[in-house]
């Protein structure tokens, strides 16, 4: 394997790596986004209930699942930031310049 191959190896790698990343960030932030929305509707009904006695067992088990869901939130959020970050460093270099050829070499000129 020769060096530019090396290169272009570890380019590709670097490529695919990053685009990972960077879908993984994506996916996380939307089960972050998804758990929040949970958290927030679970407590929405938590606090719609009257608060009698017959409904004590159903407010709580609304705010459980509540927390739970936030926690859930936490844990996904970070993990969508942790993602983000190792895509950032993964960014690929651009790709290298092309000379690009206007028409014919010019003559040298003795002289």
């Amino acid at each position: 394997m020769t060096h530019q191959d090396n290169e272009q190896a570890h380019a590709d790698w670097l490529a695919e790596s990053h685009r990972r990343a960077q879908a993984s960030a994506f996916i996380w932030a939307e089960r972050a986004d998804e758990a929040y929305e949970l958290a927030r509707r679970f407590e929405d009904r938590a606090q719609s209930w009257t608060p009698k006695p017959a409904h004590r067992e159903t407010i709580d088990s609304e705010r459980a699942q509540s927390r739970e869901q936030a926690a859930l939130y936490t844990d996904a959020r970070q993990l969508a930031e942790m993602w983000a970050r190792v895509a950032t460093v993964l960014v690929p270099p651009p790709a290298p310049l092309e000379l690009v050829s206007f028409g014919p070499e010019p003559e040298p000129i003795d002289g």
